[in-house]
């Protein structure tokens, strides 16, 4: 779950029981979109505009700041990673190097 204004992303089981607090110490200002593909998590960061790659454990692998301007989503497809820009309008293109 992307809790946005608490910069951090939480991680629950199917029962509702806390497994994870991921980012808290990353200064994310506005968690609002994350995604995951196999082993990889992406969190946008609108107000820091870039988009943080943890893997499933929470270490940080990458953050992303290129023609990136207040992400609000992030998709996985493929070997692409697709970011909005809100303030642009626009989408950015990442071709994933390693899954």
């Amino acid at each position: 779950m992307a809790d946005a204004y608490n910069h951090r992303i939480q991680v629950f089981d199917l029962d509702g029981k806390l497994l994870n607090i991921i980012g808290a110490l990353d200064a994310i200002n506005v968690a609002s979109g994350i995604d995951i593909r196999n082993n990889l998590l992406a969190v946008t960061d609108q107000e820091n505009s870039r988009v943080l790659i943890y893997d499933l454990n929470g270490l940080l692998q990458q953050i992303l700041t290129e023609k990136i301007n207040y992400p609000t989503d992030v998709l996985f497809d493929e070997n692409r990673l697709y970011i909005t820009n809100f303030k642009e309008n626009t989408i950015s293109v990442f071709k994933l190097i390693k899954e």
